[in-house]
């Protein structure tokens, strides 16, 4: 004996709705996973396994600073001398001065050299106190902003 076409009908529409959602949410999941993946942060590309300059600013330069002296009288001046790793001539970098390593103050800004150091005199304040001095580096389109270790100077 054979179903009623009601039942048949009822049936055939039982499974298209399962279908009709199931169908958009698996191509919603599936663009989701391709974006996710495609969008996440390269700095090598699968195909060639080197690093890229296509994707901005991805490396980090070694920034370092030196001073002459650990303490000086107010206003006497001493030598700052600093390198940016990898260097690259001409692009700039800035001395900046703190008291508390957080707020930091520009005294200088200087001309990477060829063999990316560079040697500049800072002229301590006549206000007697610990002065932090460090080296900036501002970034580039391949490497991103960098600074070095705070050097303690103590002005007497």
């Amino acid at each position: 004996m054979t179903e009623p076409t009601h039942m048949r009908v009822a049936g055939r529409r039982s499974l298209r709705r399962p279908l009709m959602i199931a169908i958009p949410v698996l191509v919603v999941v599936a663009l989701a996973a391709i974006a996710a993946f495609s969008a996440s942060p390269a700095t090598a590309h699968v195909s060639y396994g080197q690093p890229c300059d296509c994707h901005g600013p991805t490396r980090t330069p070694t920034v370092t600073v030196a001073t002459s002296k650990k303490a000086v009288k107010a206003k006497a001046t001493i030598k700052v001398t600093g390198r940016v790793l990898p260097g690259y001539a001409g692009l700039k970098a800035r001395v900046q001065t703190s008291r508390n390593k957080t707020t930091w103050k520009t005294v200088k800004t200087v001309t990477l050299s060829a063999t990316s150091t560079v040697s500049t005199v800072w002229k301590a304040p006549k206000v007697k106190g610990k002065y932090y001095v460090r080296l900036y580096y501002l970034g580039d389109d391949k490497y991103t902003a960098g600074a070095s270790a705070a050097k303690l100077v103590t002005v007497k």
